[in-house]
């Protein structure tokens, strides 16, 4: 068993009929930008779809059921700025049960442990409605297609018009909808206590079912469906399915009243219809002042190679995929809490 940490992915158990509580925030923004994010990797594409600042929080608990078998959930709330006026709001819910297989206090490896997984992300559509993400995402979807939008005049071959609902303007925009994904996922874990520290290793498998659809707004509108029947445009369903393989370790270490924490992933994605960066490095840090024997409280950061890649699928498809190729990372601070039953 373990008292909880800031990193979740570890080969021991909360012990029988304790609880752990995690509370965090993440922040990033031009103060905040601890990995030189926005100013070299984003920069002047942040109003062409880059993921810009960002506010969060994460609340987390596990309880251990026996001695052997801890429960663990986590929900994560994520408001990123998508550029243009536009925001991903993803909503995060993780469920898994930790069985710990084998122990052995002076084996090489420790512990074994397994973990048995569900994880789901959604948002409330994507509206494009700056000028110059809308026409960019249109030339995606139909590229020889000559429609443009521009100040909510639509414009293609000789025709030229606009929206009016009751005497007002209409200013269409493309959303994406129904963005959800849901995966079920497997973690071996093995587990190498030492003295004043602890080295995980772990190695896992995810299959996504993912959920997502473009339309152009108002799509009810007869100027919108007449152009889109004239200009032959087909409207694609984003749905598909994911597989992904992924190892990594973390690695804890408590020094007089700190607790130093590191973790990396590796992720491989295996997917269809798009093969454009299949890989993402995560890496996890924090620092911990220990309180008391129950209470710690934290500062960290979080950084990803290849941004939100494996972690929110639905981000992802082939319209997408080559505007997420670069580092995004954010801090973060909280507190863990310990308490018996």
């Amino acid at each position: 068993n373990i008292n909880g940490t800031i990193l979740d992915v570890h080969s021991f158990t909360v012990p029988k009929n304790k609880a752990t509580l995690k509370g965090s925030f993440y922040k990033i923004n031009d103060t905040l930008d601890i990995f030189n994010v926005k100013e070299h990797e984003i920069g002047s594409l942040s109003k062409f779809g880059a993921l810009g600042d960002m506010k969060g929080y994460e609340a987390a608990i596990g309880y251990g059921l026996t001695n052997r078998i801890s429960i663990h959930y986590k929900h994560e709330y994520l408001d990123v700025d998508y550029g243009g006026g536009s925001s991903i709001k993803n909503k995060r819910d993780d469920l898994f049960l930790r069985v710990n297989l084998y122990y052995h206090p002076y084996s090489f490896i420790n512990a074994w442990s397994v973990d048995f997984g569900y994880v789901k992300n959604s948002s409330e559509p994507l509206e494009i409605k700056n000028d110059d993400m809308l026409n960019a995402m249109i030339r995606k979807i139909a590229p020889n297609t000559p429609l443009s939008i521009k100040d909510g005049v639509i414009t293609y071959g000789d025709f030229s018009g606009s929206i009016y609902e009751n005497g007002k303007k209409v200013y269409p925009f493309v959303k994406v909808g129904d963005l959800k994904d849901s995966s079920f996922y497997t973690r071996v874990i093995a587990g190498i206590k030492f003295d004043k520290s602890l080295l995980d290793l772990f190695i896992g498998y995810k299959k996504s079912d993912i959920d997502s659809k473009i339309s152009i707004e108002p799509s009810n509108n007869t100027l919108i469906t007449n152009a889109i029947k004239k200009l032959n445009i087909s409207i694609p369903d984003l749905s598909r399915d994911e597989k992904s393989y992924f190892a990594g370790f973390t690695y804890a270490l408590e020094y007089k009243k700190f607790l130093f924490e590191a973790g990396y992933r590796y992720v491989y994605l295996d997917r269809k219809d798009i093969d454009y960066e299949n890989n993402n490095h995560i890496i996890d840090m924090s620092i911990s002042k220990i309180l008391t024997k129950n209470l710690l409280i934290y500062i960290g950061g979080k950084i990803m190679i290849n941004q939100f890649n494996g972690e929110i699928p639905y981000l992802y498809n082939r319209y997408t995929q080559t505007q997420y190729d670069k580092k995004y990372g954010y801090a973060k601070f909280g507190f863990v809490y310990n308490i018996m039953f």
